[in-house]
C-alpha cells in the first residue's frame, strides 16, 4: 500500500482568490483615502472663499460706518467703486474698487491689495440708498471665487456676500 504525503501550501486557486480579495481591498482602501483627500481640500477652499468674503466685508462696511460722507456714489446711484471722505485726513479721499480681480482701498495715494491671491473679486456693486437729511447708507454685494488654475473639482468654490452700512458721523 501506497503512502500519501501531506503537503502543505497553497493551490492555485486558492492563491488566486487571496489576491482578488487583497487587491479589491487595496483599491478600496486607496479610493477612500483619494475621497478623503478631495473632501479636505474642499472643505479648506470653501473655508478660505468665506474667510476672505467676511473680512473684505467688514474692511468695507467697516469704512463706510467710520466715514463722515459717501461722495460716490451719489445718492440712488450705484457704482463699482466706493469714494468717501475720512476723517483722517492723511487718507482722504478712500476709494475701493476691484482691479484683475483684486479688491483694492486706496487710502489718498496709498493702494493696498485687501484680497489675496488665492481668491478673485468679481461683480463689486456700491448702490447708495441715501435719501435727503438722512445719514448716508451703502449696500455693498460682490462675488468671491476660489482661483483653480488645475480645473480640479474640488478647488472650485463661489460665494456671493451681500450686506450694508450707515456712515455714523454724517
Amino acid at each position: 500500500m501506497m503512502k500519501l504525503k501531506h503537503q502543505t501550501g497553497f493551490t492555485l486557486v486558492e492563491l488566486l482568490l487571496y489576491l482578488a480579495t487583497a487587491s479589491i481591498l487595496m483599491l478600496a482602501i486607496t479610493s477612500f483615502a483619494i475621497l478623503l483627500s478631495e473632501s479636505r481640500i474642499k472643505h479648506r477652499t470653501i473655508s478660505e472663499v468665506e474667510q476672505q468674503g467676511h473680512f473684505l466685508m467688514d474692511q468695507m462696511t467697516q469704512a463706510i460706518r467710520n466715514s463722515e460722507s459717501v461722495t460716490g456714489p451719489t445718492a440712488g446711484a450705484s457704482s463699482s467703486s466706493l469714494t468717501l471722505d475720512v476723517i483722517d485726513s492723511g487718507a482722504d479721499p478712500t476709494i475701493f474698487a476691484v482691479s484683475s480681480g483684486t479688491l483694492q482701498q486706496q487710502e489718498a495715494s496709498l493702494t493696498t491689495n485687501l484680497s489675496s491671491s488665492t481668491v478673485t473679486v468679481e461683480n463689486l456693486v456700491f448702490q447708495n440708498l441715501s435719501r435727503e437729511n438722512t445719514p448716508a447708507t451703502v449696500e455693498v454685494s460682490f462675488t468671491v471665487t476660489s482661483v483653480n488654475p488645475s480645473g480640479r473639482n474640488e478647488f472650485d468654490f463661489t460665494q456671493d456676500f451681500k450686506s450694508s452700512a450707515t456712515v455714523r458721523y454724517d
